[in-house]
């Protein structure tokens, strides 16, 4: 017999580990003085990766845009 799934007892699962098997866990270690440098250098990448983005989708308008000039050149004479 199929049953339904169930996504808040899938997830309460994970999130209860920790607290009722303390013992079996040790602490995650505090962060290093690189993580805010970490931070902000991946913060710059991924809007490098948007900036690019944005100026290919420009470029592509804007080389479709002579052919327009022309064409439209062409049919004025």
């Amino acid at each position: 017999v199929a049953r339904k799934k169930s996504d808040a007892v899938d997830a309460a699962v994970p999130a209860n580990v920790p607290r009722t098997d303390m013992a079996a866990h040790r602490p995650l270690p505090a962060d290093s003085e690189l993580v805010p440098a970490i931070a902000v250098l991946a913060r710059a990448r991924q809007e490098a990766v948007w900036g690019r983005g944005q100026a290919q989708g420009v470029s592509g308008r804007h080389s479709r845009l002579p052919l327009a000039f022309a064409v439209r050149s062409a049919l004025r004479k």
